[in-house]
């Protein structure tokens, strides 16, 4: 989960800590195994930061992995929600405009209907070439992820 967080968020390792301890919902309290639900005043008390900066940073959190799941799933998300045209459509990759042309030309849309396709049906795009594909796949990549067909790890 840390790891999808880092890649999503890129934030700071205690916001991610913050975050975390916040989904996991308890913490212990003894070695009795009795556990307390967590609360922004017990995190704003552990990491020193006031209540209203604890529930700015689960928003923003909640906030980017809801944006990643609607773009993954094709839904498409409300203005408010994003900070630029083509990470619309490429949550967690950034794709130059040319190669989001292209794709957009090409009927691809969403990252879901972009991992549907092989390198040889982006290279069948209009105006998509081998730098183009290698941009895509280098992206993906750093996400984790692959085209259908690519090399899996």
């Amino acid at each position: 989960m840390r790891e999808i967080l880092e890649v999503l968020c890129g934030t700071s390792e205690r916001n991610i800590d913050i975050y975390l301890e916040y989904l996991i919902g308890y913490y212990k309290i003894d070695e009795q195994f009795e556990y307390k639900r967590v609360t922004y005043k017990y995190l704003a008390e552990k990491y020193n930061l006031s209540k209203q900066r604890i529930f700015q940073i689960i928003e923003k959190k909640n906030r980017i992995l809801r944006f990643f799941i609607k773009a993954y799933l094709g839904d498409k998300p409300r203005k408010s929600e994003i900070g630029c045209s083509y990470t619309y459509y490429f949550p967690g990759i950034e794709l130059s405009t040319r190669v989001y042309n292209c794709l957009k030309c090409g009927g691809i849309n969403t990252l879901k209907e972009l991992l549907t396709h092989t390198r040889n049906d982006l290279l069948e795009l209009k105006n998509l070439g081998n730098q183009a594909a290698n941009e895509i796949e280098a992206e993906l990549k750093s996400i984790g992820l692959n085209l259908k067909g690519g090399n899996e790890e």
